[in-house]
């Protein structure tokens, strides 16, 4: 049992390494850019010079670990990244949108 909650802990790790990695490339680049390669936000918030896409991952183990969450901003003007950031939360999407945004 210990063993396959490492090994599942491990694949984890590998897994958000890699997602952390994809939204980091996008830094810099066009919106249609990320829609692309990455897909639809899950939840969308726009301001007056940005708009912010979240990207929701959750976790379904049951080990619980804490979900992923990538907030891309993206400028009116340009439409391009301005700035990418990794949050882990065991809130879901609905309340962290409400206690960030």
């Amino acid at each position: 049992m210990k063993i396959k909650l490492l090994l599942f802990g491990l694949l984890f790790l590998t897994f958000t390494t890699c997602l952390s990695a994809k939204f980091n490339r996008f830094e810099g680049k066009y919106k249609v850019d990320l829609l692309n390669k990455v897909g639809n936000p899950s939840h969308i918030i726009i301001k007056d010079t940005e708009q912010v896409y979240i990207y929701f991952f959750q976790d379904y183990s049951q080990a619980h670990y804490p979900n992923k969450i990538f907030s891309v901003y993206i400028s009116n003007s340009t439409k391009i990244v301005t700035k990418i950031t990794k949050t882990t939360s065991r809130l879901d999407l609905d309340e962290f949108v409400k206690v960030n945004f």
